[in-house]
């Protein structure tokens, strides 16, 4: 048995729609005095965006929610006869809020894996994750104040919960019309693929795959020598096609490619590590002078690296 890490849009729409859903009945749930655990379902849901499970593992994860679900039937059957209705409450929301915050921590550290995500879908994620965190501070002060009588936060968790369960919810709304836009552009991409002259499409949609696969398994581009002869050895791709390639299919030139993808790279680094020095950084990801990388820097992100910098540190 295995869980394989994958992030699969289809997966992600489909996720993300299921969280609206359930949240929707948490809310009417809630309108109806119901109090079912329905909380427990965000944390699996969440990490179920990024990371494939087969069913067993799935079940094991909804599992609490299940267990939960029996015992709220239960008190809500007879409280007088099996026990302590708020014993049950308490012990609830304090499970609730270790369940946020370990699926956060695990869909945090699941982000960093640069290849999983683009940047979009990565922040989108650690907004959700941060949104996991404080609801879970939330729950904390709820279980607080039913457990142990704790009346006076100045304000109502209740209320707060529920408040950022619906900005939540219009944002995964927002998120999941901007990403069907972006979807239906990569399907007429895909429909009407860039034809490079005298390669077939079949060929070119192979060249790219071939290229992007180079790159991302190899880091090739942070070699200080690297040349485009260099690249086509490595990718097996023809000199002259890979230049057609880089012009036709990225509407950039060799230099401009490797750039970029150093950029890129440099962006990251500094978004783990905002303490770096910016001359070391520059070598690292291949760039032969300071200048030359904060020339490539300010064109791609408008802003030079020591500035950047500063503004990551202060994010």
């Amino acid at each position: 048995m295995y869980i394989k890490i994958l992030f699969d849009n289809a997966r992600l729409k489909g996720v993300l729609k299921l969280i609206l859903i359930v949240s929707v009945v948490h809310v009417a749930s809630f309108y109806w005095n119901q109090r079912v655990p329905l909380g427990l379902l965000y944390g699996p849901l969440l990490l179920l965006i990024v990371r494939e499970m087969e069913r067993v593992t799935l079940w094991m994860h909804t599992l609490p929610f299940f267990l939960f679900s029996g015992l709220y039937l239960v008190f809500k059957v007879d409280a007088v006869a099996f026990g302590d209705w708020q014993l049950y409450h308490t012990i609830y929301l304090f499970a609730l809020a270790v369940s946020l915050c370990s699926y956060a921590v695990a869909v945090t550290v699941v982000c960093k894996k640069e290849h999983l995500v683009t940047v979009f879908e990565k922040e989108f994620l650690q907004v959700l994750a941060y949104g996991c965190y404080f609801a879970a501070l939330l729950v904390v002060l709820l279980a607080l104040r039913v457990g142990f009588g704790i009346l006076d936060f100045g304000f109502d968790p209740v209320s707060m919960l529920f408040f950022q369960l619906g900005i939540f919810s219009v944002l995964i709304l927002i998120f999941l019309v901007f990403y069907g836009k972006k979807e239906k552009g990569r399907r007429i991409l895909k429909k009407n693929p860039v034809v490079l002259p005298g390669i077939d499409v079949a060929t070119s949609l192979m060249y790219r795959e071939t290229l992007e696969k180079c790159i991302r398994e190899t880091n090739i581009y942070r070699n200080p020598d690297i040349s485009l002869e260099m690249l086509s050895i490595e990718t097996t791709i023809p000199k002259h096609h890979l230049s057609q390639l880089l012009n036709g299919c990225f509407g950039k030139n060799f230099y401009q490619y490797i750039a970029e993808l150093r950029i890129e790279y440099a962006i990251s680094c500094l978004k783990k590590d905002s303490g770096i020095k910016i001359e070391s950084l520059a070598y690292d990801c291949g760039f032969n002078s300071k200048t030359s990388f904060n020339r490539y820097f300010k064109e791609y992100t408008g802003y030079l690296p020591s500035y950047y910098k500063i503004k990551v540190q202060h994010l």
